[in-house]
């Protein structure tokens, strides 16, 4: 289970959708995220590689206006065998969904969160803790497998 790290209100008004974190656990959690990239990498790595250490400090990312969806970008990597995947199975909460996907954990890492809101005008509320995914690893064979329809005959 993927648990949110900073609490934070996002409202859509239909046309703009404003993400309000709480800014001193926000800025904490990018601190910490820092520090363990550079005592495992090194801080040539940090300066080197400061937008992709950026994906991760960042946390919120919005998508296009007008639409009622954002990546949360959880503090956690995933990290399966090669030729797994992860299915990425979003919680309901009160007024929005974090949506189902797939990512290729053998290759890239990260476990994002995607936010729908489905509440109009009024702000939900995803307090420190909240799920947010539970993290299913799969075989991408299993993936591509398809299904046979079983038809059972009236007696």
């Amino acid at each position: 289970m993927v648990r949110n790290a900073v609490p934070f209100r996002a409202t859509f008004d239909g046309h703009t959708l404003a993400v309000a974190p709480e800014a001193t656990r926000l800025a904490e959690g990018a601190a910490a995220v820092e520090r363990t990239f550079a005592r495992a990498f090194g801080e040539d790595f940090i300066a080197a590689n400061r937008g992709a250490l950026w994906y991760l400090t960042k946390y919120f990312t919005p998508h296009p206006p007008g639409e009622p969806h954002f990546f949360v970008k959880p503090w956690a990597f995933t990290r399966t065998p090669p030729g797994w995947s992860s299915l990425l199975d979003g919680i309901h909460g009160e007024g929005y969904d974090v949506m189902r996907g797939v990512v290729a954990t053998d290759v890239f890492f990260a476990t994002p969160a995607v936010f729908h809101v489905r509440r109009l005008g009024a702000p939900i509320e995803v307090p420190e803790g909240a799920p947010l995914l539970r993290v299913l690893p799969i075989p991408r064979d299993l993936l591509r497998a398809g299904f046979r329809e079983a038809r059972f005959l009236d007696a």
